[in-house]
């Protein structure tokens, strides 16, 4: 267990937020690559990569929603960008969203018909899996009112905007 160095109650090991107050407890170097990769943004904000870069660093920081956001720009950006897609994918899956993470990982394998991360989670969803656990993050991570942190079948569970897809052009080349 960890100190919470907002609160000072205990934190659970691995968590992004304190279960307590919802103080973050990401480490200063995530802090940094979060402010580096969004510095670049504003530099080439119309940088699909940098943008890519920006999306999965709010994502290893807990910052879900935004990472969506991003993740959705780059797709706006580059339409044929498979990898974007299957995280978008992710994050829905994550969060209980099958329909939307389905939606998405079809996406990923229409413009990449060989990515094979998003054909085993499309098909693990298919099988009736209403939530993808990412790498050992647990729903105590999400702050306190997260929709990771309510039931999987919470039909209460209010909708937060979601990255809508754009479909692709006929022959978009592969960048």
């Amino acid at each position: 267990m960890s100190v919470c160095p907002n609160c000072g109650r205990d934190a659970e090991e691995g968590a992004n937020f304190c279960s307590h107050c919802g103080a973050s407890l990401r480490s200063q170097a995530l802090d940094r690559m979060i402010q580096d990769t969004r510095r670049d943004v504003d530099k080439t904000p119309d940088d699909a990569s940098a943008r890519f870069n920006l999306a999965l660093a709010c994502k290893l920081g807990g910052l879900d929603d935004l990472a969506l956001e991003e993740f959705g720009r780059v797709t706006q950006l580059q339409p044929d960008y498979a990898d974007a897609y299957y995280e978008i994918g992710l994050l829905h899956a994550k969060a209980g969203r099958t329909e939307e993470a389905q939606l998405a990982l079809r996406k990923a394998l229409e413009v990449e018909p060989d990515h094979t991360r998003a054909e085993k989670l499309l098909e693990k969803l298919k099988r009736g899996a209403r939530r993808y656990p990412l790498s050992g993050l647990s729903p105590a991570a999400a702050p306190p009112g997260h929709p990771a942190r309510s039931p999987a079948g919470d039909s209460s569970e209010q909708r937060r905007p979601t990255a809508r897809l754009s479909p692709a052009p006929p022959s978009a080349p592969r960048r």
